[in-house]
């Protein structure tokens, strides 16, 4: 007895599949325009934020003008007037902002991830479904099935290679440092969440009382004293450092023979049309003359 479908029983089976994965791709698109939209209006956001920090910072510097200074230009009345409402804000603030930016942009990314994961489920059965019908492609009712799965195919790859690129948020932290370049221990160790450990509390207790961006980074980065459940700050490093490696081929170059990443072996990976692996081989080793 045969187990292959009619054509009845596969047009019924495209009809389902098609049903299911216009709704799917219609409500993928609709959310991703709205997250992406919520992460670019939170992104201004912390630039905002961060241009109302620099204007604080200057108001200690041109508290003088306020105060005894008779004869001012426009441009230093403008600055005057754009900051007299934020005497008192706090540089770390920005550090709240990048916060809740990384909390918002996980959740976004989480929720991606499942349409995504969906996606490629709706893409394996749509292989299937196209393989069955290649038994009956001389049918025209069939003829007239493959070009509407082609469609929904690539809708669906579409969904699977969305991302949401992360701002580099670092950069307002360096821009905090360079503009104010010491940091009060107590304020360093409020802005993080702090891993339980004994051997991070050493690193704390090595720290100055005075933080330089050094002292902050190394805490950080290199010691990681951030809980793995909340590493907001080390993640804003590490994305910062590959968004500059990246922009500079050489700098990739000379830290990839730095790390040894250039000797590692490397795999070349072909793609289906459905998305699917098809094929994995190793690449040729990059071989040094040695004399």
């Amino acid at each position: 007895m045969s187990n292959s479908k009619s054509i009845f029983e596969l047009k019924q089976q495209y009809e389902n599949i098609k049903q299911i994965a216009y709704n799917h791709i219609q409500n993928s698109f609709s959310f991703y325009k709205i997250a992406y939209r919520e992460l670019l209006t939170f992104e201004l956001k912390l630039h905002q934020k961060s241009k109302i920090y620099i204007s604080s910072f200057m108001c200690n510097g041109i508290e003088s003008m306020k105060q005894g200074k008779n004869t001012i230009s426009e441009e230093e009345r403008r600055i005057i007037d754009e900051t007299d409402f934020v005497d008192h804000y706090s540089k770390y603030n920005i550090f709240v902002w990048i916060k809740r930016y990384y909390r918002l942009h996980k959740e976004l990314y989480r929720q991606l991830y499942e349409h995504k994961k969906y996606s490629r489920h709706l893409l394996f059965c749509l292989k299937e479904l196209n393989n069955d019908l290649q038994q009956h492609q001389h049918v025209m009712v069939v003829k007239e099935i493959f070009p509407y799965i082609d469609l929904i195919r690539e809708d669906l790859l579409t969904i699977t290679s969305l991302k949401f690129e992360i701002f580099d948020c670092y950069t307002l932290i360096e821009q905090m440092f360079l503009f104010d370049p010491i940091m009060d221990i107590n304020d360093f160790l409020s802005l993080i969440n702090i891993r339980k450990e004994r051997e991070t509390l050493e690193v704390i207790n090595s720290l100055p009382e005075k933080v330089s961006i050094e002292d902050f980074e190394n805490a950080v980065f290199v010691e990681g004293i951030e809980d793995d459940s909340n590493y907001y700050l080390r993640d804003s490093m590490i994305k910062h450092i590959f968004k500059v490696r990246d922009a500079n081929p050489t700098l990739a170059k000379e830290m990839d023979k730095q790390i040894g990443i250039d000797m590692i072996p490397t795999m070349s990976v072909s793609f289906d049309d459905y998305g699917e692996v098809s094929e994995i081989k190793q690449n040729p080793p990059k071989l040094k003359i040695v004399k």
